[in-house]
């Protein structure tokens, strides 16, 4: 198959601005330089399986990768600007009865709407002139740019893939999605929720933040291996023990994982963030986690556990109403859900403080070990927060 190249006119976009005028096309040795300076870049690095280091050797292949794709059928060009400089790439390669496609954008390109034009164009080539059935997608969990472009484009997210992709040697967990006939979306028509979903992106791509809260001396920050020891001595607590489903009997390696595997994951994933509620001192005095609902996004909910020698001082409180104004503001939730058990009055008491609003009773809404347990339910918005 000989190589194809297309063009893709400047529009202009929702400030009546123009884009930039770009072209897909085979890449030539001049373009090396460039294509070893994209490679090396840190976000590049860290969500794709390029080389490092990138050597000389490693831009010849490149080339000829081009080339031995198109002479299999498969399309793969660079994108160049209108000055002609290397602007990312963009291709096809077979997947199962259809075909992937694979991209990466350059740092000095980002944030200027290349990715999805480039995907868009690649993707509207795939399904008119090679009659593709369906189009895959996969980008490593954690690269959350690459995911709203394909969001933006149409794609259905399908799932994760469990150490789906070999990177450097280490095999790690990928995001997996799909695209059909008729289910592409032009760059100009985003989804109703793509300003949330860019939102988002933004702040899970960037690492978990430390939280003030309205006592000087409580502060949210993520978990770290100094906590371990207190998180099993709260794990452990027969309060801790009456009113959640932390495992039993609570081990320290309960505790190394959570802080090393769970907390990290959800906000890898971008599925909420959990934080250590920590002292004057940054020592460990509770848990508390927002957790952000997969049927509707701006929906979320609290969780959270104090730590015996914490209870009684406000500090959940206090963690509660930042954690709660970090999701409004930063997370762009509208309404925030609490759950307790029925008769931990201790939870209830802090929900009501924070300003959430008593909804009913689920009648054996939680299951329990075996059993079920009524369910409380409280509920706060963006309004409801007390000021102080």
């Amino acid at each position: 198959m000989e190589p194809v190249q297309l063009t893709i006119e400047a529009e202009p976009t929702a400030t009546g601005e123009a884009e930039d005028r770009l072209r897909l096309r085979m890449p030539r040795v001049s373009d090396l330089p460039r294509i070893a300076e994209m490679s090396a870049d840190e976000a590049v690095v860290a969500n794709t399986l390029v080389p490092v280091p990138w050597t000389a050797a490693d831009g010849d292949a490149h080339l000829d990768r081009y080339r031995r794709s198109w002479d299999d059928g498969w399309p793969r060009w660079v994108i160049a600007g209108a000055d002609d400089d290397v602007l990312g790439a963009v291709g096809l390669r077979p997947e199962g009865f259809g075909a992937e496609i694979v991209y990466q954008t350059a740092p000095w390109a980002r944030r200027r709407g290349v990715a999805v034009r480039a995907c868009h164009a690649a993707l509207r080539y795939a399904f008119d002139e090679l009659s593709v059935h369906r189009i895959s997608w996969s980008a490593i969990t954690g690269n959350h740019v690459s995911r709203l472009v394909a969001l933006r484009l149409g794609f259905t997210m399908e799932g994760i893939r469990r150490h789906g992709v070999v990177q450097r040697g280490e095999p790690v967990d990928a995001w997996t999605a799909a695209l059909l006939p008729g289910e592409l979306r032009k760059p100009s028509e985003p989804p109703v929720d793509y300003a949330l979903w860019r939102q988002r992106a933004g702040v899970f791509s960037a690492p978990q933040p430390r939280l003030a809260t309205a006592l000087e001396h409580v502060a949210l920050r993520p978990l770290t291996d100094d906590d371990v020891d207190r998180l099993t001595a709260t794990g452990a607590d027969p309060v801790t023990r009456r009113w959640t489903t932390v495992p039993r009997p609570y081990r320290t390696r309960h505790s190394v994982d959570f802080v090393n595997t769970f907390a990290t994951r959800v906000w890898r994933l971008g599925t909420g963030a959990v934080f250590a509620v920590v002292d004057a001192d940054d020592l460990y005095c509770g848990t508390i986690e927002i957790r952000l609902h997969d049927d509707d996004p701006r929906r979320a909910d609290i969780g959270c556990i104090t730590a015996p020698w914490s209870r009684g001082h406000g500090y959940m409180t206090a963690a509660t109403k930042a954690l709660c104004r970090y999701g409004f503001d930063v997370l762009g939730v509208e309404r925030i859900e609490w759950h307790a058990h029925v008769g931990n009055e201790a939870s209830i008491r802090v929900a009501t403080k924070a300003g959430f609003v008593a909804e009913g009773v689920a009648r054996a809404g939680a299951p329990f070990f075996g059993e079920h347990r009524d369910l409380w339910q409280g509920a706060v918005l963006a309004d409801d927060l007390p000021t102080a």
